[in-house]
């Protein structure tokens, strides 16, 4: 009940102020504006009302009792007059204190007074009246409730008051007069002051909540006001404003300072008028095309957010200002444009970082030269330009010959210094005629004007070759250097320039493979090489997946009894479309492209697989590539291939070349030390053609040395290869080393190895390489001599050793023969 008595409360003395919740100092600011607009229809609501009177009386003069109605009428003037007054007089006591909610009390108890006045009419001479008279009656009654409605509306508890009590006067004259037919009208009436009361309790919260809308909105602006003070005072940025023509208007301090101009001429001034104009400005294009963007936008009168523009500097004006801008068009109430408002920031510092970046973006930080990107899109836009008759456009792409040695010897510092004398001597050279860019390590290109075609691009070539030639000291050192150089020249005006690069870097690939130190020209017969080289790949990534590769075995015998103590496992590939494809064809692509270490894995696995099936004790020996000595993951694949197998170590032997003990000498000493603890024999392979260092025999965990066969075939027509062999097979014997000879192929060679103390041999004399079924049928091989009866005995072997090794040379040159044409 209490909650309905408070709703019925709120509903017949609404107080929208107290409903709002607002704060009491900005409800005392909206009681005062009530009460402001209360008096401000004052008098016309006297006006009116004293008129009301006096029609009244004239109209029911006569039909009623006239002391009475003179004597209400009396009261009335003086209740309204008083009414009037005491509105004036709160407006102007409380209208904007601190306590103006008496005087909306009073504002109450007054029209309630009014509407007691009013309420008297139809409740003192209704009955009395005739039935004329009674139709002003109801017409006034109607008239008061509804006019006070709109003239008191603004204090809707005021309004409700009145509005009540004339119209419970009027009820209560319909209801005395007892005619039925006026109950009807009593309806009317109180549906007509429910409505009445309904609009004026909406509209008197829309009064109220506007009013609270207008202080916040008043008071938010005072704060924003003090923010933007603070903020121009404090910050880094300031505000900015123009006319409806562009000119700065209402400048601050902080946006004269950091303009560098007067007042007077800030004002003067557009936007446009602060672009920099000094002619040392490397950036002068890009700030006028940035200007011309805001320009623009400010035509159109669009909003913009952080536009980066480049302004003059009075005072240094070959430094550059960067600010930030921030812009929105600013309209009055009628819509029309009165300028523009904004932000900006200084952001030079910022802006000078990113220059920097796109600078380092664009060129190489060691030399300074143009990086590859930036030379592609100058090679783009060249191309685009350049006419049919014009010069063409040719590219030298250089690469320095054994680079990576200066790097591994001297180390990176003395490697960078060399490239930047090299950029220094590739610009000197090169001049005005083109542009010179480094792509990355020792890669250099140059784009070349070539008026005369594929000359002039040779000409500069060998200039630049010539001039690499010359020693270079640096950091007290004296290095030689040599490059190779490919060429391709733009025939066409659609050529693309990677492709051009491309067709430049294939020709360096040919220089390169036919010796170094030279240049050439691309020619289309280089792209079919290297599709070639791009379909191995592919297969050869296929071929690992396809059981597509295969081992043979070719055998290592014992020289003195002929018997085979070991077999070498050799790579095929049998290619279904290419056919068989030697090893040389592509173990280096294999070791390029990183599937060595794939067919690696599967070479060990398979060959222990095989040795398990032989029916001696007889060793397998495994050829191992740089790469797959590069890390101790070879340790555990060996582990898994004999585990797998069931191959005792013993029977399992490692094949390196000394090209492999120089790269890294303390990692792969570890890692041959820790195969030869499980058991594993470690054999060096091509004794001899490399750098031969005796540190390698001492300091490398060797089971064996294998004599290269350049050694062999020259023994017996070269004394001096004849020592060398001499020489090793001592070495060797003094180390407790065996010793294998590679490629005998006569029994000449036999004869002299056996002289010498040679204890084993490998080579066409002895088998051709073998299928791993073919390896059962034979371990033992006719190479003794010690049983020979006669001269012509001893003959007869060696020409049936001589004639069976010819026959295993012939089918193999043949073989390679067929499969190179294939191939091609």
């Amino acid at each position: 009940m209490r909650g309905l008595a408070h709703k019925v409360r709120r509903f017949v003395l609404p107080d929208p102020v107290q409903e709002l919740d607002v704060e009491p100092k900005l409800a005392a600011i909206v009681r005062g504006r009530q009460l402001l607009a209360l008096t401000d229809s004052t008098p016309a609501m006297l006006g009116v009302s004293l008129f009301n009177v006096l029609l009244t009386v004239a109209v029911l003069w006569g039909g009623v009792h006239s002391s009475a109605l003179m004597i209400w009428a009396t009261i009335a003037v003086i209740v309204l007059t008083a009414g009037v007054a005491n509105y004036y007089k709160a407006r102007a006591k409380h209208g904007y204190s601190a306590k103006p909610a008496r005087s909306t009390s009073k504002a109450v108890q007054n029209s309630l007074l009014i509407g007691l006045v009013w309420a008297a009419v139809p409740v003192l001479f209704f009955n009395d009246a005739e039935w004329a008279q009674k139709v002003l009656i109801t017409c006034l009654t109607a008239g008061m409730m509804g006019g006070a409605a709109i003239a008191l509306s603004v204090v809707p508890a005021a309004a409700s008051a009145m509005c009540l009590t004339i119209g419970a006067g009027g009820l209560i004259a319909l209801i005395m007069s007892g005619e039925p037919v006026l109950y009807a009208a009593c309806l009317l009436l109180a549906n007509y002051a429910f409505a009445i009361m309904c609009a004026t309790h909406t509209y008197g919260h829309r009064f109220v909540h506007e009013q609270v809308q207008q202080q916040e909105i008043a008071q938010s602006g005072k704060t924003i006001g003090l923010l933007l003070k603070e903020f121009e005072e404090n910050a880094g940025d300031w505000i900015w404003e123009t006319d409806k023509d562009g000119y700065f208007i209402n400048p601050s301090a902080r946006f004269i300072e950091k303009s560098g101009i007067s007042e007077q001429e800030l004002r003067a001034s557009r936007l446009c008028d602060l672009r920099s104009s000094s002619p040392e400005h490397v950036s002068n294009a890009q700030s006028s095309n940035e200007f011309q963007a805001v320009s623009e936008l400010m035509e159109k009168r669009s909003d913009f957010r952080d536009l980066a523009i480049e302004i003059g500097n009075v005072a240094s004006p070959a430094n550059a200002i960067w600010w930030s801008l921030s812009g929105r068009a600013q309209y009055d109430d009628a819509g029309i444009f009165i300028g523009y408002r904004g932000v900006a920031s200084d952001i030079t510092t910022r802006k000078m970082a990113e220059l920097k970046l796109a600078q380092l973006a664009r060129f190489d930080h060691l030399t300074g030269l143009a990086n590859r990107s930036e030379f592609t899109e100058s090679l783009r836009l060249r191309i685009k330009s350049q006419s049919a008759s014009g010069p063409k456009v040719g590219v030298l792409y250089l690469d320095l010959d054994k680079f990576k040695s200066i790097n591994d010897t001297l180390g990176h510092m003395v490697g960078d210094a060399v490239l930047k004398e090299v950029a220094a001597r590739l610009e000197k050279t090169v001049g005005t005629q083109g542009t010179a860019a480094r792509f990355g390590g020792d890669e250099f290109a140059v784009m070349l004007e070539c008026p005369a075609g594929v000359n002039d691009a040779l000409d500069t070539a060998h200039r630049l070759l010539a001039a690499f030639e010359e020693p270079i000291e640096v950091c007290g050192h004296r290095i030689s250097m040599s490059g190779s150089i490919g060429i391709a020249i733009a025939s066409r005006q659609k050529d693309d320039p990677e492709f051009l690069i491309h067709s430049a870097d294939l020709a360096l690939y040919r220089a390169k493979a036919e010796g170094r130190n030279m240049c050439k020209v691309y020619a289309e017969h280089m792209d079919v090489a290297l599709k070639l080289r791009r379909e191995l790949e592919i297969e050869l990534r296929e071929a690992v997946g396809r059981d597509e590769l295969q081992l043979v075995y070719q055998p290592l015998a014992e020289l003195g009894s002929g018997e085979a103590v070991a077999f070498e496992a050799l790579l095929r590939w049998h290619n279904p479309v290419r056919g068989l494809i030697q090893p040389d064809m592509f173990i280096g692509l294999a070791e390029e492209t990183g599937l060595i270490h794939e067919i690696g894995d599967w070479v060990i696995r398979q060959a222990c697989k095989d040795a398990m099936k032989w029916p001696g004790k007889q060793k397998v020996a495994v050829n191992l590539s740089a790469k797959q000595l590069q890390g101790f993951r070879l340790i555990h694949q060996v582990i898994d291939a004999l585990t797998e197998s069931g191959l005792p170590a013993q029977r399992l032997e490692l094949e390196v070349t000394e090209s492999v003990l120089i790269q890294d000498p303390e990692m792969t000493k570890a890692l041959l030390t820790n195969l030869r603890t499980l058991g594993v024999k470690i054999s060096l392979d091509d004794f001899g053609t490399g750098y031969s260092s005796l540190a390698y025999l001492v300091n490398f965990p060797l089971d064996k040395l294998k004599i290269d066969k350049s050694f062999i075939h020259a023994a017996n027509e070269s004394n001096q290869s004849l020592a060398v062999v001499r020489s090793i097979l001592g070495l060797a014997k003094a180390l407790n080393i065996t010793t294998l000879a590679e490629g005998v192929e006569t029994s000449a060679h036999v004869e002299m190895l056996r002289s010498e103390g040679c204890e084993e041999i490998q080579g066409f004399l002895l088998d051709r390489p073998l299928e791993p079924a073919e390896i059962l049928k034979t371990m033992h091989y006719p190479i003794n001599n010690v049983s020979f009866e006669n001269e012509a005995a001893k003959q007869q072997w060696r020409e049936d050793l001589d004639k069976r090794s010819r026959q295993f040379i012939r089918d193999e040159h043949l073989q390679k023969l067929d499969e190179t044409q294939r191939i091609a």
